[in-house]
């Protein structure tokens, strides 16, 4: 079996390892979806997100380099997973977006809003049909 003394241990160590690999790979993705929200102008989404994602990747080296037990490695992901939900709220969709641009609507997402009404039923219907 190598330096694993029973199977029990090689099931901890790959079980493991393979939750390492899971929490890096999540991290990754966070850290990449962040940048693209930040760069599509949806800021606290995108920097909350991200950050996230670095920390779930610290969290996986940590674990992996042994300087917290798994289950309180699982204990702060799961926190980590109850701020992300929350990070989630802050994201803007389509409606929000074409709702901002309306007449009535804030222009917080976009400074100027549709010029005619033309404009914004044009622009519900290629939100509506995801043209």
């Amino acid at each position: 079996m190598g330096r694993f003394g029973s199977w029990a241990e090689l099931a901890e160590g790959t079980g493991k390892l393979l939750g390492v690999i899971g929490g890096v790979v999540a991290g990754l993705v966070q850290i990449y979806e962040g940048g693209k929200a930040f760069m599509e102008g949806d800021v606290a989404f995108g920097i909350g997100t991200a950050m996230l994602g670095v920390a779930t990747g610290v969290v996986a080296y940590l674990v992996f380099a042994a300087a917290i037990t798994a289950g309180i490695g699982l204990i702060i992901i799961l926190i980590l997973v109850v701020i992300g939900y929350l990070v989630s709220l802050l994201k803007h969709d389509k409606l929000q977006h074409w709702l901002d641009s309306c007449y009535f609507g804030k222009h917080d997402l976009n400074e100027e809003g549709f010029s005619s009404l033309g404009d914004q039923n044009a622009a519900y219907t290629v939100m509506v049909n995801g043209a």
